[in-house]
């Protein structure tokens, strides 16, 4: 997972969210969760601005989240795009 910190991203709550999900997988950035899932990784940008928040999961990204969204994605296996 890509916690993406860009300028939108980080002043609209990234780090927020950063946090969020690194308690909730238990694990910090950089790491990997000890089921080998998930490894948060911090990115600067995925061009995106108009969406930020944003965080990128297995390619898909999800945008205008909320630390609470971001861990229901991940729980709820719905990080997917919207078609």
């Amino acid at each position: 997972m890509f916690c993406v910190m860009g300028t939108a991203c980080y002043v609209k709550g990234a780090s927020g969210i950063q946090k969020s999900v690194e308690e909730h997988c238990k694990c910090k950035l950089g790491e990997t969760t000890a089921d080998n899932k998930i490894s948060l990784i911090q990115a600067r940008c995925v061009g995106s601005c108009g969406l930020a928040p944003v965080a990128v999961l297995d390619d898909n990204v999800a945008g205008k989240l909320t630390p609470e969204s971001a861990v229901d994605k991940i729980k709820n296996g719905s990080w997917q795009p919207r078609r």
